[in-house]
């Protein structure tokens, strides 16, 4: 989803004075993409998948003419530098993500569930087939089973079949108004399959 918000706002970009000849500008695109340092991996795709920068036209006149090596020492060389590329962008990673986990928690809600609480969770990917706008925006109800210091709990399907860990900023509490007081409350999936029944 990330690559993707990333190519839209790429082309946006370049296809800002006419939408007519959009398809001309991804291949400029895709190698301006290929050839930048990812703020993650702190490696361009272009190195982690050849083991070397791009060869650009400037790079005749500003580099000196590389040393020539046998077809053995090339392919231990490159895979060497991939080695250690892998290594340190994975270290690279894992950093970023510490750091996203980090920021995300700061802007967690000061919502504090307790095991037993009766909760909705939102709904993050829709369907295919189905509009995104038109779709439930939570989906439940769940009763959280274990409550975790990290901003993180587990929850469950009424009927105990399904389990999930999530972050507590997809969760919404279930209160009284939302459900028939003496009515004990049922999975939404379940509630519509009876109502499909029904209307057969």
């Amino acid at each position: 989803e990330r690559f993707n918000k990333t190519v839209v706002d790429m082309v946006r970009k370049y296809i800002a004075n006419g939408f007519e000849q959009w398809e001309e500008v991804l291949g400029p695109m895709a190698s301006a993409y290929r050839n930048s340092v990812h703020s993650s991996t702190m490696e361009s795709p272009y190195f982690l998948i050849t083991a070397r920068d791009p060869n650009m036209v400037v790079d005749r006149f500003l580099r000196p003419e590389p040393e020539l090596i046998t077809p053995r020492d090339y392919k231990s060389q490159t895979m060497q530098r991939l080695r250690e590329g892998f290594a340190l962008a994975r270290e690279n990673l894992l950093e970023a993500r510490r750091q996203q986990k980090i920021q995300y928690d700061k802007r967690a809600k000061e919502e504090n569930f307790e095991v037993g609480d009766r909760v909705l969770l939102d709904v993050r990917v829709t369907q295919l087939g189905t509009s995104k706008k038109l779709n439930p925006r939570y989906q439940g109800p769940f009763r959280v089973s274990k409550v975790f210091p990290n901003h993180t709990v587990e929850i469950r399907t009424y009927n105990g079949n399904g389990i999930q860990l999530t972050h507590v900023n997809r969760l919404k509490a279930l209160t009284e108004c939302m459900i028939w007081r003496d009515e004990e409350c049922v999975d939404f999936d379940d509630l519509r399959e009876s109502e499909l029944r029904a209307t057969r």
